[in-house]
């Protein structure tokens, strides 16, 4: 996929921006402040109709405004299909999508059309916080290659939802909890099965990435648990939880309570390494996302990089930016300064300069490393 133009209305401090990107690395630069990072925000809207910063909307929308609107053109890889998307925010909480001149698309649908990978996060808290969001990031490799996987996981999602609701309310009657139960394993068998395979793979994609950022004495693997004990049956696991269940207020064991980890031999990673190495294994570990993605499915996601820079020397960020370009996807980088050292074998030429100074955009020349 690749983004041909976007207009930002009312989106933070951008009052109105347009660009029309490079197909291949934006460089997005200015001060604090400025409105870099409300431009990843506008064209992630653009994927899923959601902004990665938080669920909230108000801060999103420019102050004194009702709404914030992002239009983009696209075009697919495969097929060079144009795809014309407009996304609104609007202060009472709705959102409004539109695509080919159809008002009925969900974000979901949306997400599926215009695959996008955001690279926000700067590693260390990916690594100490809770399983939510490295579930949340393995599933994302399985949504858009495996068809069988977001209906089983809506099915997983609305029976964990409806058992939950029974635990709340202090049911533990064990007619009135099974047919949930047995939903949740069904999906769970399917569930399983397509998360594991996906982790063979990217586990050994994974390994030659960070060989290549951390080299090979790091010896970082991952580890990935189903949520619920190996050698045990999950719903034998289900029928002898529920007075735990019952005291925590949720099902505490189950598909949705699935994680995938980076171990070290040296002992925990957030002990082990600093926090750039953090911030290469993780970032490297989505670039392993990004290039299965491209092989799978042949349509190359696009690729929000925030604050590149950061925590990263500069021999480890021309690293990054060397896989990035590689990947084959369209590329948004933000960073303070504009000059990112080029990996060998890279031309200043081949990355479009964009200046943002106090929600102004200007187009600019990198310069000469």
């Amino acid at each position: 996929m690749r983004l041909d133009r976007v207009h930002v209305t009312r989106v933070r401090n951008l009052s109105e921006v347009s660009l029309q990107p490079n197909p291949r690395i934006n460089l997005i630069h200015g001060r604090n402040g400025a409105g870099k990072t409300a431009i990843l925000e506008s064209i992630h809207l653009l994927s899923d109709a959601r902004t990665f910063r938080h669920s909230q909307i108000r801060p999103l929308i420019q102050d004194g405004a009702g709404e914030a609107v992002v239009h983009g053109e696209l075009t697919a890889a495969r097929g060079g299909t144009r795809l014309r998307i407009g996304v609104a925010k609007q202060k009472n909480g709705q959102t409004g999508i539109r695509c080919q001149g159809r008002s009925d698309l969900t974000a979901v649908a949306l997400a599926r059309q215009v695959p996008l990978l955001a690279l926000v996060d700067q590693g260390d808290d990916w690594v100490r916080g809770g399983s939510k969001g490295r579930r949340r990031m393995l599933d994302w490799g399985l949504f858009h290659v495996e068809h069988r996987f977001y209906p089983a996981w809506q099915r997983m999602r609305q029976a964990v939802k409806q058992r939950n609701r029974l635990i709340r309310h202090g049911i533990m009657d064990a007619s009135r909890l099974e047919p949930w139960d047995r939903q949740i394993c069904l999906a769970a068998r399917e569930l399983d099965d397509l998360r594991s395979a996906y982790f063979e793979s990217l586990n050994a994609r994974a390994a030659e990435v960070w060989d290549r950022f951390l080299g090979a004495a790091c010896g970082l693997s991952l580890r990935y648990s189903r949520g619920w004990d190996a050698d045990r049956d999950l719903d034998e696991v289900l029928s002898r939880s529920v007075s735990r269940d019952l005291s925590h207020g949720y099902t505490t064991s189950g598909p949705h309570r699935a994680d995938l980890l980076i171990t070290s031999p040296m002992g925990e990673p957030e002990r082990v390494l600093s926090r750039g190495q953090l911030k290469m294994a993780y970032w490297g570990l989505r670039l392993a996302q990004l290039a299965l993605h491209g092989e799978r499915t042949g349509e190359p996601a696009l690729c929000l990089v925030d604050d590149l820079p950061a925590e990263l020397d500069r021999e480890n960020q021309a690293r990054m930016l060397g896989a990035l370009w590689e990947s084959g996807s369209q590329v948004f980088i933000t960073a303070l300064e504009q000059d990112l050292p080029l990996p060998a074998g890279m031309d200043s030429g081949e990355i479009e300069m964009f200046h943002v100074k106090q929600g102004v955009l200007c187009q600019g020349a990198p310069s000469q490393e």
